[in-house]
């Protein structure tokens, strides 16, 4: 038996204990909100996937620090005389929540279980204590199921000729882009965005070859909405805690933070816009991958949907069949 221990301070000081036993996994989680215990069998186990993560949650706590102290600071002022050593305090205080939403994050590594429809069964973050040990556990999986797709950070067909690429932009995921090689026998779809990096590998056998072109809106884009709220909430508060003389009675300054919160409000609503986007299907009809579609890479993705049905032998008689 292989036991491995990880702890994550930042979402509820999360401790988990992995146990990977002759036939399954045990993973028990404890944290300030909730303690549970699940099991993954190996052989529900088809993909083994590596990516990187960067943890944002400094920006959370940074934002909620530098939000408190201007409350603060609003509530008191004009209520009570503040002494210059208290305003020095909550100034300090407020810088350091400032730095902290903007420049405190750290890049996690995690290696993901995944079903045959790609969902998640587990997760485990990797780090060099547990590496070798993480290692070994990933030898038993092998050993104890068939594995589909097993991906690194890197390219696994790389040095292969492809025969087509797509190319998609995500602006608001942190300007995720993806590129989708398409070799003769499979695709790989590396990721790469600000926040992320992740690489998948899907073989044509798995397609049923059934793809669907539809509308969808983009969720991201309440995510990036939130994110500008809290900086520019942030950076407004610095001005009010360092120089406020400077906006009272000041009409650019009113200017500014209607600019500011109008920007929030279309950033928010650019969420309810539709967008095209195409899923393609594995053998038990669940979307296994899809990607964002322009009028630049409509043709490109024709061309490519073509080719998987020729490669699986897909025809729509055979869906109504």
């Amino acid at each position: 038996m292989i036991q491995i221990d990880t702890l994550d301070p930042f979402r509820g000081w999360t401790r988990r204990t992995y146990h990977f036993l002759d036939d399954k996994m045990v993973v028990k989680s404890t944290s300030i909100t909730s303690d549970y215990e699940f099991e993954v069998q190996y052989k529900d186990i088809k993909v083994i996937s590596n990516k990187l993560l960067v943890n944002r949650f400094g920006t959370l706590y940074g934002f909620y620090l530098g939000i408190t102290i201007l409350t603060i600071n609003w509530v008191i002022d004009g209520l009570i005389v503040i002494s210059p050593l208290f305003q020095f305090m909550l100034q300090i205080g407020f810088l350091i929540g400032f730095f902290v939403a903007l420049f405190f994050y750290y890049i996690e590594e995690i290696y993901g279980f995944l079903s045959e429809d790609r969902d998640y069964l587990a997760f485990i973050f990797v780090n060099s204590k547990n590496r070798l040990a993480v290692e070994q556990a990933i030898a038993i999986i092998r050993n104890k199921t068939q594995i589909l797709s097993e991906t690194h950070l890197e390219n696994p067909m790389d040095g292969e000729e492809f025969l087509y690429t797509f190319t998609s932009w995500d602006i608001p995921d942190f300007l995720n882009k993806s590129v989708t090689y398409f070799y003769e026998d499979r695709l790989v779809d590396m990721e790469k965005s600000l926040t992320e990096e992740l690489v998948t590998e899907i073989k044509y056998t798995e397609l049923s070859g059934k793809t669907q072109v539809t509308k969808c809106a983009n969720k991201n884009w309440g995510i990036i909405s939130y994110h500008w709220f809290g900086l520019f909430i942030m950076s407004f508060g610095v001005v009010i805690m360092f120089f406020p003389q400077a906006i009272k009675g000041n009409i650019n300054a009113f200017f500014f933070l209607i600019a500011g919160l109008l920007i929030w409000f279309f950033l928010h609503m650019m969420k309810f816009v539709k967008q095209d986007i195409v899923y393609f299907y594995n053998t038990n009809q669940q979307i296994i991958y899809w990607n964002w579609l322009t009028s630049r890479n409509r043709k490109q993705m024709e061309q490519i949907i073509a080719f998987i049905e020729e490669k699986t032998g897909y025809t729509k008689s055979s869906e109504i069949a």
